[in-house]
C-alpha cells in the first residue's frame, strides 16, 4: 500500500490540533454514541485474558487456538464483505439495529452469565495454586 501525501492545505500535526479532534469529537452526539457501544462491546466481548479459562472450563485444550483466531478470521471476514457501506446513509440506524438484534438474540445476557462462570472457575484456580504453593 502507497503513502498518500498530505495536503498543501493540511495543518502540521500538533498538540492544538489534537485538543480540536477531542473536542469535535465530544460536540457529536453520534461520535460520543457510536464510542459508548464500541467501548462497551470492547468491555463486554474482548475478555481474550480468559480465553484459556475457558478451553480448560470446555474441556477442548484443542480449541485454544481457534479461540484466539476467531476474531481475526471474524475480522478479516467483515472487511471483505464491508465495501457497500460506503454508500449506506444512515450509519446511526445501522448501529441502533446491530445493538437491537445483539440484545434479542440474548448475546449480552449469555455472555454475562459465561463471565461469572468463568471468573468463578479462574478463582477456583487461583485457589488450588495457593494451597499447592503453602503444601
Amino acid at each position: 500500500m502507497r503513502s498518500i501525501p498530505a495536503s498543501k492545505e493540511a495543518e502540521k500535526p500538533s498538540l492544538a490540533g489534537l485538543i480540536d479532534g477531542i473536542r469535535y469529537a465530544f460536540s457529536r452526539q453520534d461520535l460520543l454514541g457510536t464510542y459508548l457501544v464500541d467501548l462497551a462491546a470492547m468491555f463486554f466481548a474482548m475478555p481474550t485474558a480468559l480465553i484459556p479459562f475457558w478451553a480448560d472450563e470446555l474441556g477442548t485444550p484443542w480449541a485454544l487456538g481457534l479461540m484466539y483466531a476467531v476474531g481475526t478470521v471474524g475480522s478479516v471476514i467483515i472487511t471483505l464483505t464491508s465495501g457497500w457501506t460506503k454508500n449506506y446513509r444512515f450509519h446511526g440506524r445501522a448501529i441502533i439495529c446491530v445493538i437491537v438484534v445483539a440484545l434479542l438474540a440474548g448475546f449480552m445476557p449469555k455472555l454475562g452469565k459465561f463471565d461469572a462462570q468463568t471468573n468463578e472457575f479462574a478463582l477456583q484456580k487461583l485457589r488450588e495454586n495457593e494451597s499447592k504453593e503453602t503444601e
